[in-house]
């Protein structure tokens, strides 16, 4: 996550701010076709974190996923709490 981290940062001011928060999502298909999304981990500009050391191939990313990437710019706390859901879910409309 530190590489896609980095890359954000690059290109995004909010992400270079010294509290910020990238958190990274996996949405991938169901065997029905439906959309789930899951929590593949988050990095922090103010300390490391142990999901910085994980790749796209370690949390089973396939050609035709996508990622979501939230940017919280005031920090772990900000945005309400963590950010995304605990468990996987279904994804009817996706917004990004």
């Amino acid at each position: 996550m530190k590489e896609l981290s980095d890359l954000v940062r690059q290109v995004t001011p909010s992400a270079k701010a010294r509290n910020a928060r990238i958190a990274f999502l996996l949405v991938y298909p169901d065997k029905r076709g439906r959309q789930l999304i899951r929590e593949i981990g988050s990095t922090l500009n103010s300390r490391r974190t142990p999901d910085e050391a994980r790749t796209l191939d370690s949390v089973r990313f396939e050609i035709g996923d996508y990622l979501c990437v939230e940017i919280f710019p005031d920090g772990p706390g900000g945005g309400g709490g963590r950010g995304f859901p605990r468990d996987d879910r279904h994804v009817d409309r996706m917004q990004h």
